[in-house]
């Protein structure tokens, strides 16, 4: 039997199992977080958009428009 050193235990199947998951794991995370930012950043662009909306129309209510009637 071999003699087991750090090259050799870094071959282990379960070793590299473990590293294959933990790698994994971390992309996955990586991967949340970035959505959960995009849907933050999502929603702060809805609500801006929304409360655009709602003050633009406040502050035509009252204008009339001028007619083009010339006489």
């Amino acid at each position: 039997m071999k003699r087991l050193t750090q090259k050799n235990f870094e071959k282990l199947p379960e070793i590299k199992s473990k590293k294959e998951e933990e790698k994994r794991l971390g992309e996955l995370k990586a991967r949340k977080a970035q959505a959960a930012q995009f849907a933050k950043e999502l929603d702060a662009r809805r609500r801006a958009l929304v409360k655009q909306k709602k003050t633009s129309k406040i502050g035509f209510d009252n204008v009339t428009l001028p007619t083009s009637e010339q006489d």
